[in-house]
């Protein structure tokens, strides 16, 4: 990949030349890559549950780009001087799953009402944190519904059971 500046040939192009090239555009800067190949390989197990998990990363960004608030966020975590779109940061944080820190159960007795404490960590945004407590076997014994929001970064979670669904 090449940035082309100052070059009034190139200026603004975009677009294939010759099937080898790619032009495009990106904040104001022409970008100059070699054009992608199809592969002549089928894609492996991995490639297509990754292009699966791609594809809803991209639904979950076109989703979150149409309402208004949520564009609002993704716009506001764009860096000056970075090339991502809202989109692009939308995208990336559907991929990039939060990091569990911490999980507190010292106030936890297995009886409803108790408290399990959780801190949780995004790239972008926690907005909620489910809980589900299995038994050794893996079935389900408690289904947790999602605190408020504000409980977002560290929360104490009061246990309620939940019929399952």
């Amino acid at each position: 990949m090449a940035r082309v500046s100052n070059n009034i040939i190139t200026q603004g192009l975009s677009g294939t030349i010759g099937g080898t090239l790619v032009f495009r555009q990106v904040t104001g800067r022409t970008i100059v890559a070699a054009a992608p190949r199809e592969s002549e390989k089928a894609p492996s197990a991995r490639q297509l549950a990754h292009q699966e998990r791609f594809q809803m990363a991209a639904l979950y960004a076109k989703a979150q780009l149409l309402d208004v608030a949520s564009k609002a966020e993704y716009d506001a975590a764009r860096t000056p001087d970075s090339s991502a779109s809202a989109y692009a940061i939308a995208v990336a944080d559907f991929m990039q799953a939060p990091d569990i820190h911490q999980i507190d159960l010292s106030d936890y007795q297995g009886q409803a009402g108790n408290t399990i404490r959780v801190r949780v960590t995004d790239d972008f945004k926690v907005t909620s944190v489910r809980l589900r407590i299995e038994n050794g076997d893996g079935s389900w014994w408690r289904k947790v519904p999602p605190p408020p929001p504000r409980m977002a970064l560290t929360g104490r979670i009061p246990l309620r059971p939940v019929t399952p669904a």
